[in-house]
């Protein structure tokens, strides 16, 4: 109880055999899971950076609408 076997029948009813406690087997399925936690973070950095760059293009818009266009000066050179 509290750890896995060394293997197992691969039919019902999926006996364990061998081992009682296999240090291979706990570490394997540890493994998978930091595997699993790691992707799980990598997909929500992805979509916050998708997020984050539709902000900026929106807030990029709103702020060309915004501008006013100026009038054009003139450059005046003085005359030596």
């Amino acid at each position: 109880i509290g750890s896995i076997s060394e293997c197992f029948e691969g039919d019902p009813p999926f006996r364990a055999h061998g081992c009682l406690s296999q240090a291979s087997s706990v570490g394997g399925l540890l493994y998978i899971s930091d595997l699993i936690s790691q992707w799980e973070k990598s997909a929500k950095k992805a979509a916050t950076k998708k997020t984050t760059k539709a902000a900026k293009v929106a807030a990029e818009d709103v702020a060309e609408v915004a501008e006013e266009p100026k009038p054009k000066r003139k450059c005046v050179r003085k005359k030596k």
